[in-house]
């Protein structure tokens, strides 16, 4: 599946998926800033994609890293931490973490857990791989 959230603060622009908490206009370490997918059923989960929007933020030095994720799958209620990723902007790039094998889930938690600058800490494209269970 793909979602897209073009502002995550902005809940209207949020498709197929829950905004558990608001995050932009800036990182703040004390609040946990992160973004929660629930998919329409169970789904075996092989792979999530992440990008953050490449807008008004400041950079590491290589130019393209903003900071870094949490990735976590929900079943049930419970969420378990599948890995982290660094947030990257670079055209048509991201960051995938593939997982050694398929994860039944419900939904996919991103917590931003670093950031660059005191401007945007989004979370732009998220994307699922895997398949639904029947």
């Amino acid at each position: 599946g793909f979602v897209y959230f073009g502002a995550v603060n902005a809940p209207e622009n949020v498709l197929d998926g829950d905004q558990s908490t608001v995050c932009g206009s800036g990182y703040d370490a004390g609040t946990e800033q992160s973004v929660t997918v629930t998919f329409k059923g169970e789904v075996t989960v092989t792979d999530i994609y992440l990008q953050c929007k490449d807008e008004g933020t400041t950079s590491h030095a290589d130019g393209i890293t903003r900071g870094s994720y949490d990735v976590y799958l929900l079943s049930g209620s419970i969420f378990t931490k599948v890995g982290s990723v660094l947030a990257r902007t670079e055209k048509d790039g991201g960051a995938t973490l593939t997982l050694q094998e398929g994860v039944e889930a419900t939904g996919v938690k991103i917590v931003i857990t670093s950031w660059q600058g005191d401007c945007w800490a989004c979370v732009a494209d998220v994307q699922v791989g895997g398949s639904v269970i029947v």
